[in-house]
């Protein structure tokens, strides 16, 4: 029974009959009554479910780092394995000591001792092409502005932290840049910044670098884009190194061209 109609059937009663009249008033309260918490018990379990549904969604993850990337030798072209360096300082061969490991196509890092690998063998003209990153970057909250590393190249006279060397930038907010090492004459270079920050990568993520080495000249490579080249130095041949400066960092495919 609605409203309306029980409304139209009070008006048909005799006028007479006030008792009549205020029991069927009371019988359409109870009605709507009970139909108003009716509708509210229906409607409930809605707003439970809905509840529970936004407590259980599941919390975001950082999406998994990718894996290095996958490179073909070019004719002539070498890789370099742990195998090709040695440590300074030195650990009597122990890799877990000075903070350095192997694992497939990737050399790892630590970050500590403080030091460097470097090869076993001289270069003087190359290709030296690599791919970089900081795999502790995506978990800190320190600013990735701090991750540093960086490839030494004409390392020359004794070994040190630092030795005499020219240095291929690792260090993220200068990567690809050249600066001078132990006493060396300050680098002349021309660093396109603009450039650079176009085409590089979050610091958790690989870059990839490309050196050529020309007669004591650099070019530097970042991503496939010329960034940079300097001038030459005094410094022209000397082994290749590899800098641990208190960062994890991860170099894979490691490969040298050696260029007439």
């Amino acid at each position: 029974m609605t409203m309306r109609s029980a409304t139209a059937s009070l008006q048909h009663l005799p006028t007479d009959n006030l008792r009549t009249r205020l029991a069927l008033l009371l019988f359409i309260l109870v009605i709507c009554l009970w139909g108003i918490c009716g509708c509210a018990q229906n409607s409930a379990p809605v707003k439970s479910e809905t509840t529970q549904s936004a407590e259980t969604l599941p919390t975001a993850t950082p999406a998994p780092q990718l894996p290095a990337p996958v490179i073909e030798l070019e004719p002539d072209e070498q890789r370099l394995a742990l195998a090709d360096f040695l440590t300074f300082p030195e650990t009597s061969g122990d890799n877990a000591a000075s903070g350095w490991s192997e694992d497939g196509p990737i050399i790892r890092g630590t970050g500590t001792p403080k030091g460097y690998l470097y090869t076993q063998k001289t270069f003087e003209n190359f290709r030296l092409r690599y791919d970089l990153r900081f795999p502790a970057a995506l978990l800190s909250s320190a600013s990735p502005l701090k991750e540093n590393t960086g490839v030494l190249v004409y390392i020359t006279g004794d070994q040190k932290v630092w030795p005499l060397s020219m240095e291929v930038q690792g260090k993220y907010v200068d990567l690809g840049t050249v600066k001078e090492n132990g006493g060396a004459a300050k680098a002349t270079q021309t660093f396109d910044k603009e450039l650079q920050q176009k085409v590089i990568r979050p610091a958790h993520e690989w870059n990839s670098l490309e050196v050529i080495s020309q007669g004591g000249a650099l070019t530097v490579l970042l991503n496939g884009e010329k960034i940079t080249t300097s001038e030459p130095n005094f410094l022209s041949s000397g082994p290749i190194g590899l800098q641990a400066e208190g960062f994890p960092v991860e170099f894979a495919n490691l490969r040298i061209l050696v260029l007439p």
